[in-house]
């Protein structure tokens, strides 16, 4: 799992196979397996559904 703040991090990630995390504006994280505004309101219940 990653978090990134950053579009380009986040398409790596994917390429990656990798989960991620976008921490920040939706519209540039958009590919992002979830997106929050910080690190902290990330619940990882969320992988579990």
């Amino acid at each position: 799992m990653v978090f990134e703040d950053a579009g380009a991090g986040v398409e790596a990630a994917l390429a990656a196979g990798m989960k991620c995390v976008g921490v920040g504006s939706p519209g540039q994280l958009g590919k992002a397996n979830f997106i929050v505004k910080q690190t902290a309101d990330f619940d990882f219940n969320l992988l579990t559904e």
